[in-house]
């Protein structure tokens, strides 16, 4: 679904559009999969140490992702590589004893959205969305995982509410519409839809023309 919104995105944009993405999801798997709340913490401080030193101008090391986010930012594309790292704000909590609740819930899903939708507006060339843009996907996101030996932490959370709808470029606007079907339904007492499926891919569309 990140893949298909990207494609309605300008050419030029895609590549780091998808270096983007692949962050995001970087910082959800070194929660969901190391199980030691330290080194994961040591881990993201790397990737956001990485990331910072790139924006004020240093040398990408020798990995693909860092090598993938510094060559768009040297493309021109306008992101704000220390301003992407602050997702790592809206998967922090997730490593603390106790589970999240519902304010603590928005405020992740705030953080983490805002960061990743002003980064992904910056590659194509658009406007900063409001703060408030990508928290509905980025709930979206905590609510489907996968977040391997955290996610029972989540399996008994109350959803806050559905956040106010903004205008966004298409292809923003096509995953926020996903996160808020995935937040109408679990508020309904349904479980989220299949991933991909035909009537999400006809949302998606629908969001992209729309905005």
């Amino acid at each position: 679904e990140r893949w298909l919104s990207v494609l309605w995105a300008p050419q030029a944009a895609r590549p780091m559009m998808l270096a983007i993405h692949a962050y995001d999801l970087e910082v959800q798997r070194v929660v969901g999969d190391i199980k030691d709340p330290l080194l994961a913490e040591i881990r993201l401080a790397w990737w956001r140490e990485q990331l910072q030193a790139i924006a004020s101008g240093a040398k990408p090391p020798a990995q693909p992702l860092l090598q993938a986010l510094a060559a768009g930012r040297h493309l021109g594309r306008g992101v704000d590589l220390a301003g992407l790292a602050r997702v790592e704000d809206g998967v922090l909590p997730l490593l603390a004893d106790e589970p999240p609740d519902q304010t603590v819930i928005a405020e992740m899903s705030r953080r983490r959205g805002s960061a990743l939708f002003a980064a992904l507006a910056a590659a194509m060339g658009a406007p900063e969305p409001p703060e408030s843009a990508g928290a509905a996907f980025a709930m979206g996101r905590l609510l489907r995982g996968p977040w391997g030996h955290v996610g029972q932490k989540l399996a008994d959370a109350r959803w806050p509410a559905v956040p106010g709808r903004v205008r966004l470029p298409g292809p923003l606007a096509a995953l926020d519409s996903l996160g808020r079907d995935d937040l109408r339904r679990v508020h309904g007492g349904k479980a989220p839809g299949p991933l991909a499926s035909p009537l999400r891919q006809w949302r998606m569309w629908l969001a992209n023309l729309t905005g």
